[in-house]
């Protein structure tokens, strides 16, 4: 028994352990389920006896540690002290007895000795004549311009819902909105290109234009110089309608906050 082993069973069992058969042995590790080191000492007594359930009851034992590595490092030194212990109490055969027998085998075949020390040359495959092989060797030839067109089709001309099995016809029904919303991915492509140049020659309206220029030149006069922050000035002066015609002219040009310039008005209002 190693150190190992040998330290625990001095530990928990110094003078029961020795002297204990397997069953005892388990039975103790039955009254005490929750005891690794009883656990370990019966692997140890199963292993002593060769008992056949040591295998299942150290897969069991392993569970117990937290090192099952190191654990088994120990146990297998252990195994192997057992093994040399058993070795050394085998009596050993008597070398003169084997070299006689040996010699007796020597003399009785003599013409074996010869067969050995003069084995027969065995000419291998390897050892034949190998006819060389030519390999011809590779000639590069410049590609011709007609063969060098693409072998596959690119991708931006692939019509996309033609790939996924949607098949459209030319002629779409009157009332098929959806057959007419359906297109192609190309058609599709085909619009936006004509429409640059269906868009580049088309006129300005005059009265666009004008009202237009209006607005520059009422922008430039100053006529829409209110603003929310010269409200809040009229009404810290205490000319709350002045505050609330502003807030009414920038709720009608700004609808987006139509809503906060309404709160501003019914507060100046109270």
């Amino acid at each position: 028994m190693n150190n190992f082993i040998n330290s625990i069973a001095e530990a928990v069992l110094p003078e029961q352990y020795f002297s204990s058969s397997v069953f005892e042995m388990k039975s103790l590790a039955e009254e005490h389920p929750y005891s690794a080191a009883l656990q370990l000492l019966l692997a140890a007594r199963l292993q002593e006896t060769n008992d056949p359930s040591l295998k299942k009851h150290w897969q069991k034992t392993l569970l117990y540690f937290n090192d099952p590595l190191l654990l088994q490092h120990q146990f297998s030194i252990y195994n192997n002290g057992i093994t040399t212990h058993a070795r050394a109490a085998t009596p050993e055969a008597t070398p003169g007895a084997d070299e006689e027998h040996f010699h007796e085998a020597e003399i009785a075949n003599p013409s074996q000795e010869e067969e050995i020390t003069h084995p027969a040359t065995v000419t291998t495959p390897a050892q034949q004549s190998v006819t060389p092989i030519n390999i011809p060797g590779l000639k590069f030839e410049p590609l011709e311009a007609a063969k060098a067109d693409m072998l596959f089709t690119p991708y931006y001309t692939v019509d996309y819902f033609a790939s996924q099995g949607i098949k459209l016809n030319e002629e779409v029904p009157a009332g098929d909105r959806f057959g007419s919303q359906l297109k192609s991915f190309t058609s599709w492509l085909r619009d936006m290109r004509r429409l640059p140049d269906a868009t580049g020659g088309m006129k300005s309206n005059a009265t666009g234009e004008a009202a237009i220029e209006k607005m520059a030149e009422n922008s430039l006069d100053g006529q829409n110089e209110e603003t929310a922050a010269m409200a809040e000035v009229w009404a810290k002066q205490g000319n709350r309608q002045k505050a609330i015609e502003i807030y009414q002219k920038l709720s009608l040009q700004n609808p987006s906050k139509k809503a906060y310039f309404a709160a501003k008005i019914e507060h100046l209002k109270k």
